[in-house]
């Protein structure tokens, strides 16, 4: 036989040893499950501390969003009330300018047909009163002629 070499030997455990050996891994177990354990509570609390810190920023988000919805609003609320002004002030202003120019050309419009009426009746005047020169004329030349018949005639009867 081959000699006999210490890796070649087998051990043989006595009971002792064995004990020794089962309790330093039983110390050892226990020490590795309290790490586990104090491993666990370190992730519970983390967990429960960002949980907190999320619902905390969770919060706060809805809150600002919330004050910056109801400032939007507010805005907007301006906005459309602010262009309902400027939309009713250019209406009212082109309403007003339409008025004025709907009354200078009525205005205008009466200013002629008066001036027409006017020029009219003038020139109807002026044909009148040439008409009234010429039956004056006619009226002297007939008196005229009267005068001149009346005349014959008067010396007609003192001949005769």
């Amino acid at each position: 036989m081959p000699e006999e070499t210490s890796k070649n030997k087998k051990t043989v455990l006595k009971k002792e040893h064995f004990e020794i050996l089962l309790e330093d891994i039983q110390d050892k177990l226990k020490f590795v499950v309290e790490g586990h354990s104090i491993l666990n509570k370190k992730i519970d609390d983390l967990t429960n501390e960002l949980h907190t810190s999320l619902k905390s920023t969770r919060d706060e988000l809805v809150f600002l969003i919330k004050a910056s919805i109801d400032k939007s609003e507010e805005r907007l609320t301006k906005k459309i009330e602010d262009g309902d002004k400027a939309v009713i002030e250019y209406l009212t202003k082109k309403i007003e300018d339409g008025d004025r120019v709907v009354i200078e050309h009525l205005t205008k419009k009466i200013e002629d047909g008066d001036r027409a009426v006017i020029e009219h009746a003038d020139r109807r005047f002026d044909e009148l009163n040439h008409k009234i020169d010429t039956i004056n004329d006619n009226l002297k030349a007939h008196t005229e002629s009267l005068d001149d018949h009346e005349e014959r005639i008067s010396r007609l009867e003192s001949k005769g």
